[in-house]
């Protein structure tokens, strides 16, 4: 795949979250109670200019990197040619942690 994001955007590919995940113990969660999704980083931006130096900061995931992303969050859905799901294009700050 040939697609690079822009500034501090991440392209993910989420992933669905399994049966053994949504339990607590031996009670199963709610789907309303799960507030983090899980996602394969797919392609990384170079990151955002820092205002008071005027350098790149970069990213701090890479290609390749399992992420934890809150649910609901602003997002761009893009279908790319030869992909079968819907992929999420989010900002970094919007990544809660790496995998």
């Amino acid at each position: 795949m040939n697609y690079r994001p822009l500034g501090s955007r991440i392209l993910i590919d989420p992933i669905e979250i399994t049966q053994q995940e949504k339990m607590v113990g031996s009670i199963e969660m709610a789907e309303s109670a799960i507030i983090l999704q899980k996602g394969k980083v797919l392609a990384v931006g170079r990151g955002e200019v820092a205002p008071q130096t005027g350098t790149i900061v970069s990213c701090e995931c890479n290609v390749g990197d399992t992420v934890l992303f809150r649910r609901g969050v602003a997002y761009l859905p893009i279908r790319l040619p030869g992909e079968d799901n819907e992929l999420m294009l989010v900002r970094e700050q919007d990544i809660e942690a790496i995998v």
